[in-house]
Formats: C-alpha cells, sequence, structure tokens
C-alpha cells in the first residue's frame, strides 16, 4: 500500500524515472486504500512525477478487479513497500505479506515484498511467496531497492 513517510517513496519514485535509464521510463502505478492525501497530491504534482506519468489508483490489492484496473497481468515488477515509519514493524510485516501473497497467488507477478524486519520473510515465504522475492530492510538500505529497480516497462507499487 502507499503508506508512510512521502520523502522514502519520492526517493524510490525517482530512482524509478530516472532519466539515466534512457528512453525506457517505466510506467508507474501506486495503489492505495484511500484517495490520495494532500502530500501525495503534492508529490505527483511535481514536474518530475507529471513528466513521468505516475498514476495513483483507489483500490486494495487483494481485490482481481483492482489489480486488473492497474494492469498487473503486463508489470515487470510489482513492489510492496514497508512504511519505515510504522509503530509496529511485526504488523507492518504481516499485512504487507498479506498483500504480496494476494497478489502473487492470484497472478503470479514477479513482486518484491519488503518487511521492516528479515525475520519476518519466513513468514512470507510460508504463505508461498518465493524466498528471492523477499527483503527485510534490517538487512537491506531503501536506496539499494531503488538501484535495483532499472526495469524496463510497466512497474506497480502496490
Amino acid at each position: 500500500g502507499v503508506n508512510g513517510p512521502i520523502s522514502v517513496l519520492e526517493s524510490f519514485l525517482r530512482s524509478l524515472v530516472d532519466p539515466s535509464h534512457g528512453d525506457k521510463i517505466p510506467e508507474v502505478v501506486l495503489m492505495g486504500p484511500k484517495g490520495p492525501d494532500e502530500d501525495m497530491v503534492t508529490l505527483l504534482a511535481q514536474r518530475w512525477a507529471t513528466r513521468a506519468n505516475i498514476k495513483y489508483l483507489w483500490g486494495n490489492c487483494a481485490q482481481r478487479a483492482d489489480l486488473q484496473r492497474a494492469r498487473i497481468q503486463q508489470v515487470e515488477m510489482c513492489y510492496v513497500l514497508a512504511d519505515v515509519n510504522a509503530r509496529a514493524a511485526q504488523e507492518e510485516d504481516l499485512q504487507n505479506i498479506i498483500r504480496g501473497a494476494a497478489v502473487y497467488r492470484m497472478f503470479s507477478t514477479p513482486l518484491l515484498v519488503m518487511m521492516l524486519e528479515a525475520k519476518n520473510v519466513k513468514v512470507a515465504v510460508q504463505t508461498g511467496i518465493p524466498e528471492r522475492m523477499c527483503a527485510g530492510l534490517d538487512d537491506l538500505e531503501i536506496s539499494t531497492i531503488a538501484s535495483s529497480a532499472q526495469c524496463v516497462g510497466l512497474s506497480t507499487i502496490v
């Protein structure tokens, strides 16, 4: 879901759509459980974001129809991002695991589920998400994930 500090999301998005990737700037679709808040509207109104044509969809990633609206069948990579300021890391991780498992079970979409604590990767694997599609932020820096996002095509952040 789209939660948490905008600065982390902005850094991630800027990395995805950076002009250094050449002409192959991916289409990015953000999905959140409610309409965009004021900070999100401000972020998406910035010049770099409007040029990148980043879209925001109000939806639930556990709903097939919402994922189809996001064109999940066409994505090269789906990211389930953690709220790095979450008060309860375990709860945040479990919610992201549920989101990631829903997407993966319905569409077998390549994804990366970000968790705050690497110890929760084994929980994600138990739900059917391949271990290679999981990352604990206590083992990984967000910038590493963002810089690895140099995929061509359609990327979705759930």
